[in-house]
């Protein structure tokens, strides 16, 4: 509930709380609220806690042999290390993500990984990668009806584009942030 309502430190603290009493509950549980910890704080900008809730949350998914919770828990380690500025690193799960995913029948996670994939040639300015990784997210989220994912792709694609065409790339990214706005994306 205080996620929902935008209060994301008080959540990052009640999954803290909840996890100092997790020890007798599932794995599966454990790891949510480790993936739910990870993301609260990546939202408040405390990305060191974030990046360490969410290996915890990999290491129970691979344990658990759950391949798409895996999968998408080293899209986000992608993420959390690009944002400390570990290029090598978010490259490295980035990859391992899709390698894992590509075994799973195509689900928001895959979709997700290309957008990361997108994401992390969109910020390094590699137009040409960032635009194939980018389409390939959208096309499989639209298949989803998977509107977060594509808003996400989406604002690579217009961010990449707009360096050679401002008024397409720009209007993408207005697009995107309509229906972020509309659906009360926070991250997004």
């Amino acid at each position: 509930q205080a996620s929902a309502l935008g209060a994301h430190r008080e959540a990052a603290s009640l999954y803290r709380i909840c996890l100092s009493f997790a020890h007798h509950l599932p794995a599966e549980t454990q790891a949510e609220f480790f993936e739910d910890l990870s993301f609260e704080n990546y939202l408040i900008d405390n990305l060191e806690e974030a990046l360490r809730a969410r290996e915890q949350a990999t290491l129970i998914w691979e344990r658990l042999g759950h391949d798409q919770r895996a999968g998408d828990c080293n899209r986000w380690l992608s993420r959390l290390y690009w944002t400390l500025g570990n290029k090598k690193e978010a490259e490295k799960y980035a990859d391992r993500a899709i390698e894992i995913l590509m075994n799973q029948p195509p689900g928001t996670e895959l979709a997700m990984a290309y957008s990361n994939k997108s994401q992390l040639h969109m910020l390094a300015f590699e137009e040409e990668p960032s635009v194939e990784w980018g389409n390939r997210a959208i096309e499989l989220a639209e298949k989803l009806g998977a509107t977060e994912i594509f808003v996400h792709a989406l604002t690579n694609v217009g961010s990449v584009e707009s360096l050679q065409d401002f008024e397409g790339g720009h209007a993408k990214i207005e697009r995107a942030l309509k229906i972020a706005r509309e659906k009360e994306m926070h991250d997004h």
